[in-house]
């Protein structure tokens, strides 16, 4: 009987769709123990694609004593997929000298429906990140994957509503196993600290590459709606003289979500730009900031800079980071954000699309 190594060499796109049964009639998974295999390389090359979906533990301890190297190149997009509830990704211990490296891949994602990601048996088996560094999204719940198995959008919010979900900006270096009591985590700069114990049990760890900054439409909620009286006496009433009355509030409290997640600390600005004011003789918007209460006239087509997001440390109240700079919600009450001045040309109007604004995030601080 010849011995002798297993390499995987994916220099392409190889893609095994299977369901909850592939791999898993045999209690070992992927590989049965035949002591023909005496170690296992795994090279996903430059660009490549390895998406992998099946019902069975990869046993790390088929190869005799033999070492598992895994390598995952720039560019590579890695994901293993287990869809049974009673199983790991990955469990027990190969050989010494066995690795996972990746260098500058565009995202690697382990997922399970069972128990966590790395069995706690899985030992000698150290993830090194190498190059520029990658990010960290890991979850308590497994990713549903549809057909296309999408590895961007999952990194893009938390993977249910109610799921507990852990972020950490680039790091490089070693995570030498998940086994909670020798666990190591040698990272920088961003150490794992206090999570790492959550992220060992995780049902969903991906580490990639920044999304870079956007501004996220389907959290923000920038719609105002204002009441405006042609009674002179009332806080919201127009001047009988037909000038401008004062500053008018806001209804309710907007929301802007934008995000920047490209490198140790933000670096992004926002702007707001008046596209069209439908009642040029009865209205005009203004800007108001919310910390100095600062109030700028908006010119149609004329981009104002509302906000400028250089530094984690030194956010101001109504800015807050979640998710690793994922996002940063920006928050303006009912005095701040947009405002309007009316005059008694304006003629009654209900729930009427006064107006249509553009927010944009730019590079940069200013």
């Amino acid at each position: 009987m010849t011995v002798g190594a297993l390499n995987w060499n994916i220099n392409g796109s190889f893609v095994i769709n299977g369901t909850v049964n592939t791999s898993s009639t045999y209690a070992g998974g992927w590989f049965m123990a035949l002591n023909t295999l005496n170690s296992w390389n795994l090279n996903v090359g430059q660009n490549a694609t390895l998406k992998v979906t099946t019902g069975g533990v990869i046993s790390l301890d088929a190869f005799l004593t033999g070492a598992v190297k895994w390598n995952f190149a720039q560019g590579s997009s890695v994901l293993f997929n287990n869809l049974n509830p009673n199983q790991n990704v990955v469990s027990l211990a190969p050989g010494l000298g066995s690795s996972i490296t990746m260098t500058d891949p565009k995202v690697v994602t382990f997922n399970t429906a069972g128990g966590s990601v790395f069995s706690t048996t899985v030992l000698t088996f150290p993830i090194t990140i190498s190059g520029s560094g990658l990010r960290t999204h890991s979850s308590s719940t497994g990713y549903t994957f549809d057909s296309t198995y999408d590895l961007i959008t999952p990194n893009k919010g938390t993977i249910t509503p109610t799921s507990s979900d852990i972020w950490y900006r680039m790091n490089t270096g070693t995570l030498t196993t998940f086994n909670p009591t020798l666990q190591v985590t040698n990272l920088s700069p961003n150490s794992y600290g206090s999570d790492a114990s959550s992220i060992a049990a995780g049902k969903y760890i991906s580490w990639y590459q920044p999304l870079g900054f956007q501004l996220n439409a389907t959290l923000s909620s920038m719609n105002r709606t204002f009441n405006v009286s042609l009674d002179p006496t009332l806080t919201q009433g127009t001047p009988v003289d037909g000038s401008w009355s004062s500053l008018i509030n806001g209804a309710s409290t907007e929301t802007l979500v934008v995000g920047d997640d490209r490198a140790q600390n933000p670096n992004i600005h926002v702007l707001v730009k008046m596209t069209q004011n439908n009642f040029p003789n009865g209205l005009q918007y203004y800007w108001v900031d919310p910390t100095t209460k600062t109030t700028s006239q908006l010119i149609l087509n004329s981009a104002l800079q509302i906000a400028s997001i250089t530094s984690d440390s030194t956010l101001p109240s109504w800015i807050k980071m979640t998710g690793a700079g994922s996002w940063y919600t920006l928050t303006f009450p009912t005095d701040s954000g947009l405002n309007i001045k009316a005059n008694n040309s304006l003629l009654t109007q209900t729930n009427t699309n006064a107006g249509t604004f553009q927010y944009t995030v730019a590079n940069g601080p200013s």
